[in-house]
């Protein structure tokens, strides 16, 4: 297979060295309690460690793609499209959580999946991140998750009750309130994220890795 010489401006090499020490910290791999110095050469040493690797496996993140078109049926008058995109954000959320908390503790990737698929949503929101050495979310988040997961599950799989499904107005109530729960929880996971796993902001980020590149002369 062919090389590829890849040219990057400045500021796309500081954004992409921002998304490894973003997985880097979220691994456990980097330690974002160090001094910048540190932190920097840890970055420094996970990247020779993927350099040497002789193939390099990438996996493919949604979030971004999934919210961006939520949030774009909502605004278009479409909430039940909407909530099912909201609530498919919402489980690759917990989930990424679990596998990275998993990561950290030791366990296999094999073994993550294993408690995503085997564990109700509630669970992996309550008891299992308590066993993975975090606190739980809290139970107002995890009841308004339950009304997005039943609102998906009503225009999924055709389960609306008998007295909603007769109630125009009913309906159309719960369909409009989907966009606020939506997004009180994703402003509540992205900070609960932020202070169990990655605790450096994306400014703070930047701030590190410009000091690793070089000054343009």
């Amino acid at each position: 297979m062919a090389e590829k010489n890849i040219n990057l401006t400045k500021d796309e090499q500081r954004r992409l060295l921002a998304k490894f020490l973003h997985a880097g910290i979220k691994s456990g791999q980097i330690d974002p309690t160090k001094e910048d110095a540190e932190i920097a050469a840890q970055l420094s040493e996970l990247l020779d460690n993927i350099i040497a690797q002789p193939s390099i496996k990438l996996s493919k993140n949604y979030l971004g793609r999934l919210l961006d078109r939520a949030r774009k049926e909502n605004e278009a008058g479409l909430p039940e499209l909407s909530c099912v995109l909201y609530a498919a954000w919402i489980e690759h959320k917990i989930n990424d959580l679990i596998i990275t908390l998993t990561y950290r503790q030791g366990l296999e990737k094999t073994e993550a999946i294993q408690i995503i698929r085997k564990t109700a949503i509630e669970d992996r929101c309550s008891w299992v991140l308590r066993l993975l050495g975090v606190q739980p979310i809290k139970s107002e988040y995890i009841k308004k998750m339950r009304q997005i997961f039943d609102e998906r599950n009503s225009f999924l799989h055709y389960k609306w009750p008998a007295e909603v499904a007769n109630n125009k107005k009913e309906k159309e109530f719960n369909s409009k309130a989907v966009g606020k729960i939506a997004e009180d929880i994703i402003a509540y996971l992205e900070s609960y994220e932020a202070s169990t796993v990655s605790p450096l902001q994306e400014t703070k980020l930047l701030e590190i890795v410009d000091k690793m590149l070089p000054e343009e002369k």
